[in-house]
């Protein structure tokens, strides 16, 4: 049965992905889905960010275990630790991807680090970065840049 609201909500979803093009991003390796890949823009010269997104799989356990980008000298996994009631970031030889799960790569837990940016992160420009699995090989994917 046609209603006004099942005939409106696939309008908003499409109009929400055209106005807000990171909210759609979604990128596709295998059984893998790298879902909204994203990052803040910088502050001044900064020379360091870090790149967010989920990793979702609808397969066996996979894991992320390097990154590489154009965009700074250095691209490394990391995680927060908590040390001595100190918060403090670390690097991580891989991020597990469960199988049938999902790895959530955010603020405050594991995340991708760029070291040595090239230039500052500016809101709205998409930038390349290469994620590598140990099953599901090397994965181009664009985050976006958005505001703080």
């Amino acid at each position: 049965m046609i209603t006004p609201r099942t005939t409106f909500l696939p309008f908003v979803l499409l109009l929400v992905a055209v106005l807000n093009p990171a909210a759609a991003r979604e990128t596709k390796v295998g059984d893998l889905t790298l879902i909204h890949p994203h990052a803040f823009a910088t502050i001044g010269r900064a020379g360091t960010g870090a790149v967010f997104l989920t990793i979702r799989n609808s397969g066996v356990e996979d894991r992320l275990i390097g990154v590489e980008s154009s965009d700074a000298v250095r691209a490394e996994l990391h995680t927060h630790i908590h040390d001595n009631g100190r918060m403090m970031m670390r690097e991580v030889e891989g991020i597990t991807i469960p199988a049938k799960g999902e790895a959530a790569l955010q603020p405050g837990g594991d995340h991708i680090m760029l070291m040595g940016l090239k230039g500052p992160l500016v809101v709205d420009h998409v930038h390349d970065l290469v994620l590598i699995f140990r099953d599901a090989g090397r994965a181009p994917v664009e985050f976006v840049i958005e505001k703080r």
